[in-house]
């Protein structure tokens, strides 16, 4: 999840990774039962950092030290039938399912691509009408102003034809 929520990536600000991510931590951080004298992970020498990452942590004992001294507890702390992953379980489940909260996301994403995609295309269409008619405007606009150069020489033509004009000098 850190990976793809990072600024540069996709899913930065996405509110449903946010909120994945939170619970990730929380579920982490939940109360473990029948895990011996671990009521937490944190007290397995386990911690989260600011980022989210799971890290090791000295504050309370080394993971070493709880995996030498209390081994089959660390174990029920994970594996257990409350442990860490049978909550992780239970909480990805809402989010994975068929039509869980990703597959949600999944299709409204995919609905906003085709709209943009579709607004994309109409655009180009008016973009190739507005062409089309300023071209025809252009063209209309060259064919008047030749008929004008054209009717402008015929009147100096026949001006110049008159008794007495003269042709002012340039």
């Amino acid at each position: 999840i850190g990976f793809q929520t990072r600024p540069e990536q996709g899913l930065a600000g996405d509110g449903t990774m946010r909120s994945l991510q939170s619970q990730l931590i929380n579920t982490l951080s939940t109360e473990l039962t029948d895990a011996g004298p671990f009521g937490s992970i944190f007290d397995i020498g386990l911690g989260v950092d600011k980022k989210g990452y799971l890290e090791k942590s000295t504050l309370v004992r080394s993971v070493n030290e709880a995996l030498d001294e209390n081994f089959d507890d660390v174990g029920m702390a994970f594996a257990g039938p409350n442990g860490v992953a049978k909550k992780f379980e239970e909480m990805l489940a809402n989010y994975l399912d068929s039509d869980g909260i990703i597959k949600q996301r999944e299709d409204d994403l995919n609905a906003q691509t085709d709209k943009l995609e579709t607004d994309v295309e109409n655009h180009q269409y008016r973009m190739e009408q507005l062409e089309a008619r300023l071209r025809k405007q252009y063209s209309s606009l060259d064919i008047l102003l030749a008929e004008m150069q054209s009717t402008q020489s015929y009147l100096s033509a026949q001006l110049a034809s008159l008794p007495g004009f003269t042709k002012p000098k340039s």
